[in-house]
C-alpha cells in the first residue's frame, strides 16, 4: 500500500483540484460546486475550517491522484476546500460565508496557520488510492480501519480505569 505512494510532493493550494466526482459529496459540475457542496455542510464544515485557523492543519496526508499535469485531491477534500477558503474568502458567494472565512482567516493569519501550499502523498492508480480510502473511511474493519469516535471514547474510558 504505501509504496504506490512514491511521490510525496509540495504543491501550491490553488493548484491542487478537488474531486468533482468525490462519492462523499457528490458529484459537482466544476470547482465552484464542489465548495458550495462543502459550504453545503454546514456547522461540521465550518468546525473543521474554524480549527485549522485556530490549531493548524492536522498531520493526516492529503492524498493527491496526478492526472496529466493536475493534481485531483482524492483524500482530503474537506481540508483542501476549507485551506482555499481560508486563503480566498472571497470565493464564498454567499455574504454570510463570506463574513465567517474573512474572520476565520484573520484568526489563521494571527496564529501563523495560513498556508499557501503543502506537502501531499500522490498516487496515480485508481485501485491503491481507492483501497487506501476504503481503509481509512469505513470503520474498523476489523482492526485494520480507523475506529469510531465513540469506539475511540470508550476504550479510553477503559484504559483510564
Amino acid at each position: 500500500m504505501r509504496t504506490d505512494f512514491k511521490e510525496k510532493k509540495r504543491v501550491p493550494i490553488d493548484s491542487l483540484l478537488l474531486d468533482e466526482k468525490n462519492p462523499r459529496f457528490g458529484f459537482a459540475k466544476d470547482q465552484e460546486s464542489c465548495l458550495s457542496r462543502m459550504l453545503a455542510l454546514g456547522d461540521t464544515f465550518f468546525a473543521l475550517a474554524r480549527d485549522i485557523a485556530e490549531s493548524g492543519l492536522t498531520i493526516e496526508p492529503i492524498i493527491l491522484q496526478k492526472m496529466g499535469t493536475k493534481y485531483v485531491v482524492r483524500d482530503g477534500n474537506r481540508r483542501i476546500a476549507a485551506l482555499k477558503l481560508l486563503n480566498r474568502p472571497y470565493l464564498c458567494e454567499d455574504k454570510s460565508h463570506r463574513d465567517r472565512f474573512t474572520k476565520y482567516a484573520q484568526t489563521a493569519e494571527r496564529a501563523g496557520n495560513i498556508l499557501t501550499a503543502l506537502d501531499c502523498m500522490v498516487g496515480t492508480e485508481d485501485e491503491a488510492i481507492n483501497a487506501y480510502i476504503w481503509r481509512v473511511h469505513t470503520g474498523e474493519n476489523g482492526g485494520v480501519g480507523r475506529r469510531g469516535r465513540s469506539e475511540e471514547r470508550r476504550v479510553g474510558k477503559e484504559c483510564s480505569q
